[in-house]
């Protein structure tokens, strides 16, 4: 089974985006986790959220997959592109997500 730490390599990712949400659905299952990712306009952001039974992941008319998370600091539902994930944090552990583990931030 491929570790979620293998997931990037290079500068490009080793499995499709809908592979990726679903190794993270394994890796944090129903517990709460924290994770950083790049918005849209290019900010960093961070949130400590669940996935649940709501939880989907869609693919954006550009071709970019989507991962449905509920974040717990606004009691709502955010849309987090899989590709832009920086690091995810669940089980005490913390997983580089970053295409280039050299990046800062």
């Amino acid at each position: 089974m491929l570790a979620l730490e293998q997931i990037h390599y290079s500068n490009k990712p080793v499995l499709p985006s809908v592979e990726v949400t679903k190794l993270i659905h394994e890796f944090v299952g129903s517990h709460f986790f924290s994770l950083s990712f790049i918005k849209l306009d290019g900010s960093k952001r961070m949130l400590n959220g669940k996935l649940d039974a709501n939880t989907r992941t869609n693919k954006s008319a550009e071709g970019k997959y989507h991962m449905t998370v509920y974040d717990v600091q606004i009691q709502g539902y955010r849309n987090v592109n899989v590709e832009t994930i920086q690091w995810i944090r669940c089980h005490g552990v913390e997983v580089d997500m970053r295409i280039h583990p050299d990046e800062k931030g």
